[in-house]
């Protein structure tokens, strides 16, 4: 049984964020609306807790968005997905409230608007925390804003922290990992300074059990239906298989770690977050 199934419905993105491992990626796409209904009826048959619709693209740039939110919840199941916020309409809030969406998470680096934008080019900060304020004021929907730690915000965790959770948001600190990304590439600074970044880090894996709780009660599942090891397999050369195409009992026995923790891929990211 899988408790939360995250489902990457496209790995395209309007933005191009400094801590986002996205240039790595080679080959985008977007999960079919047939291909998605398919698999989330072969989840709620396995007893699913949820679908979290994330991954490394912009869910909002799926055309077939609401009606995927409105499939998961016909079966009961928990929905929550991740966004950056910069193109959400009204109507998706309607559309989300109305249908029960559990929970949404915003990756939101700065209440800063000169910071923001400079960690994420292209976006728009007015209309991000318009439309967060706008779902906390109007919905039951449960929000949390994910704080991405970095040599260049680092100085603004406390005043984000604080603004936040007094608006009735949870705040989450993620502490930045490379995941094979050179941040000396980046246009800003993210190497954050140790002792800010060890805080995140502690907080981070208290809360989400890191690898433990990715790799035992957690599933992904790539735009293009195959099952992989691991979101962090950014370049998704890890496949384990063809979701709809396999058994539950060999999806299972398929699920062994024991390659893919020895991979470059999974080294390098536990390196970043100090996990032995």
């Amino acid at each position: 049984m899988h408790k939360i199934t995250e489902i990457e419905v496209t790995n395209n993105c309007n933005l191009n964020c400094a801590f986002c491992a996205r240039g790595r990626v080679k080959n985008t796409g977007f999960m079919t609306l047939t291909v998605f209904k398919n698999i989330v009826k072969k989840l709620s048959g396995e007893n699913c807790y949820g679908v979290y619709i994330c991954g490394l693209g912009e869910p909002f740039l799926h055309p077939k968005l609401n009606e995927m939110i409105g499939y998961i919840k016909s079966f009961g199941m928990w929905a929550g997905l991740s966004t950056n916020g910069n193109i959400i309409q009204q109507k998706n809030i309607e559309h989300f409230s109305a249908r029960g969406l559990d929970r949404i998470d915003f990756n939101l680096p700065s209440l800063n608007k000169k910071t923001y934008e400079q960690i994420c080019p292209g976006s728009n900060h007015k209309k991000v925390i318009s439309v967060i304020h706008n779902i906390l004021k109007n919905t039951k929907i449960t929000v949390y804003i994910n704080f991405v730690v970095t040599l260049f915000n680092q100085h603004e965790l406390k005043e984000n922290l604080v603004y936040w959770m007094e608006k009735g948001a949870i705040f989450n600190t993620i502490p930045y990992c490379s995941r094979g990304q050179d941040a000396e590439t980046s246009s800003v600074p993210l190497d954050p300074d140790k002792k800010i970044l060890k805080k995140a880090k502690t907080r981070f894996l208290k809360s989400l059990c890191c690898c433990s709780y990715l790799f035992t009660n957690y599933s992904f599942i790539g735009w293009d239906g195959y099952q992989y090891s691991c979101p962090s397999d950014i370049e998704k050369t890890k496949k384990i298989c063809f979701f709809l195409r396999t058994r539950k009992e060999k999806l299972e026995k398929k699920r062994s770690l024991s390659k893919f923790w020895r991979s470059s891929y999974c080294i390098k990211c536990r390196a970043s977050l100090a996990i032995p």
